[in-house]
């Protein structure tokens, strides 16, 4: 898991399809929803966020 985080960090600080702020974002969004306690928010910012993850992903393998 922890390797994998790694891997997913470099891929999107260095993909000419995602920048830094769009991932600042992405968590500073499950941040605020965890903050406000609010269960179905943070699920979706989560949702979200891991979603694009997995994006960059596919994008990152079908050009291996």
């Amino acid at each position: 898991m922890i390797e994998t985080m790694k891997e997913t960090r470099r891929i999107w600080l260095y993909s000419k399809k995602t920048t830094s702020e769009k991932l600042y974002d992405e968590h500073l969004q499950i941040s605020l929803a965890i903050k406000q306690q609010n269960e179905e928010l943070t699920k979706h910012a989560m949702a979200s966020h891991l979603c694009n993850v997995e994006k960059v992903f596919e994008t990152t393998e079908s050009i291996k």
